[in-house]
Parts: C-alpha cells; sequence; structure tokens
C-alpha cells in the first residue's frame, strides 16, 4: 500500500474530527458559559469543515508532488 503514513494520518485524524462534531453537536454550554444555540453549533461545524477543506486541500497537493517525482 502506497503512503502508508498518509493513511494512518487520515485515519486519526477522521477519528478526530468525528468526536469533535459530536462533541459539537451534543454539548449545551461552550467553555466560556455561552447556550448553544443552532446558529453558534452550524458556525463551530462550519469551522471544522474549512478546518477539513484544508486538510484535503494540502494532501491533494503533496499528492500531485509525490506523483511528479515517481
Amino acid at each position: 500500500m502506497k503512503h502508508k503514513g498518509l493513511w494512518l494520518t487520515n485515519g486519526i485524524l477522521a477519528i478526530a474530527l468525528l468526536a469533535l462534531i459530536i462533541t459539537v453537536l451534543v454539548r449545551q454550554v461552550d467553555g466560556t458559559d455561552h447556550v448553544e444555540t443552532f446558529q453558534s453549533r452550524l458556525m463551530s461545524l462550519a469551522v471544522i469543515a474549512v478546518v477539513i477543506l484544508a486538510i484535503v486541500l494540502v494532501e491533494g497537493i503533496y499528492l500531485l508532488l509525490s506523483k511528479r517525482r515517481s
């Protein structure tokens, strides 16, 4: 299997992000004592989505560059 480290990293990131998403959806009050509303949960999920998009872009660039060297 090619890129074993990338697969391992993706698995760890998937578990961590899934736990973070579940935490955002389940919590009633965040760390600053702000009561969670539907809009604040959507904003938190949007931030997580941006992080996931950044990870996908970095990995895509890495895979493109590693293909060129092979």
